[in-house]
């Protein structure tokens, strides 16, 4: 069923979805638009349309209820709903790590997504709660800054709860949203209109009520209570109140001025106009927001649309463009710096793959406006007012200015590298052609990073829609599971218990793989590579964890029968230095946080035995000077004899006491969460092996690192007994060096030096 199916489907069965105590108190009528034919509940009783912005405007332009400031507006809804029994609790990271499924946070109900067993689950930290919660969403770029309403980032006021859990449903969610609306704002009861809509998730969905006042929507009420269920749905086990509202949108409705980027970014704008000696026409923007009203620019003939208001306000096309031009460009500079700001600082980059490329994407047009308007301010200034006007959400925003700065130096470079290089080369294949073929598109991409949007955007050249959505679809990489019929069997997991010799009963055998009830191997998980050892004497090869049950892959089956009880042995020096390379990839990810910045995450890992690497989120490769510091740190932290702690807690209740910072690895598909601490300096969600304090560990040694994407560095590593062994190979190999260049360990290097000038030399006079 899609979207309209299931508006008709919830509106023709209105009274049991719809139909609330609330309206029926305080007399609310049920009506349908004589416009958009949807249904609306309203006290106006001579009211026909439904409110919306496309049906009616936006008559709230020029018409002044209260003089209210971006924040002051949030602190107003925050006391309101505090006032009303709602715990407020701190925005979550705009970087939605806890979910597998998207990048970035896009609506406040994504805080509280968990996957558990690839179905959808809600966790609410209490029982009805109140966030501020930054979102962003990369698909109205066209749109930000000139409808007036469009934004990259934008704070959803998130008011949640669960009904079978101490809160509230319908009728006292909507309750909520009119009191706020006409006590805390005193709005005019008539004003408001509540429109019955539909709202659908990834997997659940919800019947809504959309609350207007003079055509500006506010607020979407979404009572989430199915699922999909083959070709129809069903009830969910736990319904979820997810009501969402726009923070921008109620200081532009209250304040009545032409748009909101006007008094979301007033510290912003009023820096950049007072810098480059600007005015703002706010007479021009009145008129043309008034006689605008709502409208799409993917939807609508730009030049018509143009000469449309153009001819309402009395000015031509080119007077319209150039002001229109002007104005979205400080107001995209603003949106777009503060979605760089929250992202960068909460773990994100600008990078070529997945949600950084959407972060490259509004950093170069944050820098092509700056150039084409030929502005000269601070642009790093930019950031520093952002992180002071949001300091009442988030007090860390000042922390990641030296880091941003970092990268949109480096971001500068690589963009003026890519459109020289990109320059060049289509020139090179135009006059050889004299067109730019599918095959050249690809190359040019493929070969050389440069993507079609670069190509359409900064060297004006059309490319078709199929291509970029072909080239789209080949940077999707998807992992096919291991095709093994594996029954459900739940096997009691030992391997956190330092136990290396035990029995165990065979439950299932299926082909060369082993179930037992109970297993102290650990199976390859969390980066970590899995436990060698022996059943009986079949030696384990490979142990792999698919949902609940453990397989152990066996060189031989032929004495090993389902029902017998087997003596099981682990390779326990195997198991050491796997356990050492997973605590010194957790050290090695602090020490590199310590020395590079807050904005290091883990990007990925692997711990074999020989040496192990970990993958971090970084904007440039690592100087001799910054690995040197690194090595140094984490072996600092190794001498301490820190205690590395594990704990077992609920999800929100880890969450809670550590922060989003558990989630190094990436999500965790269970309620509950093993929690590995090490002292003070790291702290994550871990199912990996780990010891007792980090002296075990002995010796980190760093042997290389390289840039293996735009934003992530690769640092492989050796502790322990495999860095013992790397040392003495090295040494062996400088042994050898020394003894074939006849000298010592301190005269090694010039007589190097010296070998190689002479090799040079030599080889210019065979030349």
């Amino acid at each position: 069923m899609d979207k309209n199916e299931l508006r008709n489907y919830f509106s023709k069965n209105w009274h049991e979805y719809y139909y609330l105590d609330f309206f029926k108190e305080y007399g609310f009528k049920r009506k349908q638009c004589i416009k958009c034919k949807r249904f609306f509940w309203t006290l106006d009783e001579n009211r026909n349309t439904c409110n919306d912005s496309s049906c009616d405007g936006y008559s709230f332009i020029g018409k002044k209820i209260e003089d209210i400031d971006y924040i002051e507006a949030w602190k107003k809804i925050e006391n309101f709903f505090i006032k009303n029994g709602h715990e407020s609790i701190r925005r979550y990271p705009v970087v939605a790590r806890w979910f597998p499924d998207l990048y970035f946070v896009v609506a406040s109900v994504v805080n509280f997504y968990r996957k558990v067993n690839g179905n959808i689950d809600f966790e609410l930290p209490a029982d009805k709660v109140i966030v501020p919660q930054f979102c962003l969403r990369f698909n109205d770029l066209e749109n930000v800054g000139i409808t007036g309403r469009h934004y990259v980032s934008f704070v959803m006021v998130g008011q949640h709860t669960i009904p079978e859990q101490n809160g509230y449903w319908k009728d006292e969610t909507i309750r909520l949203d009119f009191e706020l609306l006409t006590k805390e704002f005193r709005i005019d009861p008539i004003e408001i209109t509540f429109i019955e809509d539909v709202w659908i998730g990834s997997q659940a969905f919800g019947y809504s009520l959309e609350y207007f006042v003079r055509g500006l929507e506010l607020g979407n009420a979404v009572f989430t209570e199915f699922e999909f269920y083959g070709n129809s749905f069903r009830r969910l086990s736990k319904r979820f109140v997810d009501m969402g509202a726009g923070l921008e949108r109620f200081p532009w409705l209250l304040s009545g001025k032409p748009n909101s980027y006007l008094i979301t970014f007033e510290p912003v704008i009023n820096f950049i106009i007072k810098s480059e000696g600007i005015r703002i026409d706010d007479d021009f923007l009145f008129k043309f927001h008034y006689n605008a009203g709502y409208f799409d620019l993917t939807e609508i003939d730009i030049e018509d649309f143009y000469k449309n208001i153009g001819s309402k306000i009395g000015l031509n096309i080119e007077e319209i463009k150039n002001k229109i031009n002007l104005y979205s460009s400080i107001f995209r500079i603003a949106d777009f710096s503060r979605a760089l700001l929250l992202a960068i600082n909460d773990g994100a980059l600008p990078s070529n793959v997945g949600g950084g490329y959407n972060l490259r994407i509004i950093l170069r047009k944050m820098l092509k406006y700056y150039e084409q308007n030929k502005f000269n301010f601070d642009l790093i200034k930019i950031f520093e007012i952002l992180a002071n006007q949001l300091e009442y959400f988030d007090n860390t925003l000042k922390e990641s200015i030296d880091v941003i700065q970092k990268v949109i130096e480096v971001e500068k470079k690589k963009y003026q590298n890519t459109k020289q290089q990109a320059i060049k080369v289509v020139k090179k294949i135009l006059s050889e052609k004299g067109k730019l073929e599918k095959d050249d598109i690809r190359l040019l991409y493929e070969s050389f990073g440069v993507r079609p949007e670069f190509l359409e955007e900064e060297l004006g050249i059309r490319i078709d829609k199929k291509i970029i959505e072909d080239i789209r679809k080949k940077e999707e990489i998807r992992i096919e599971e291991r095709k093994i019929n594996v029954p459900n069997i739940e096997v009691k997991e030992m391997y956190y218990d330092d136990v290396y010799e035990f029995e165990a009963k065979i439950e299932k055998i299926i082909d060369s793989y082993v179930i037992l009830d109970r297993t102290a191997f650990f199976p390859m998980q969390g980066g970590q590579k899995y436990d060698t050892g022996y059943i009986e004497n079949s030696k384990v090869i490979e142990v792999i964890k698919i949902g609940k049950t453990i397989l152990h892959k066996v060189d031989s089956i032929e004495n090993l029968k389902e029902g017998q009880i087997v003596k099981c042995k682990i390779d326990v020096e195997r198991r050491k230095q796997l356990t050492i390379h997973h605590d010194s990839a957790h050290i090695i990810l602090a020490a590199a946080r310590k020395v590079l910045g807050k904005h290091v995450w883990q990007a990925g890992a692997e711990k074999d035995v020989d040496k192990a690497r970990i993958d971090i989120t970084h904007f440039e490769n690592l100087s001799e000077k910054q690995i040197e510091e690194i090595e140094n740190y984490a072996n600092e932290i190794v001498n301490k004899n820190l205690k590395i702690e594990k704990e077992i807690l609920d999800r929100s209740e880890a969450e809670k006491k550590y922060g989003f910072r558990i989630y190094q690895g990436g999500y965790v598909p269970e309620k509950k969460i093993r929690i590995v601490k090490i002292g003070d300096i790291d702290i994550e969600a871990c199912s990996g092996t780990h010891g007792n304090n980090t002296k075990e560990i002995g010796l980190i040694k760093i042997i290389s690192t390289k840039k293996i994407s735009d934003d992530i560095i690769r640092i492989e590593f050796v502790a322990g007994d495999a860095a013992i062994k790397f040392l003495k190979e090295k040494e062996k190999i400088l042994d050898e060096i020394c003894n074939f260049l006849n000298c010592s360990y301190e005269e090694a290097i010039e007589k190097v030096k010296d070998l190689f000038n002479l090799w040079k030399e030599r080889r210019k006079k065979i030349k």
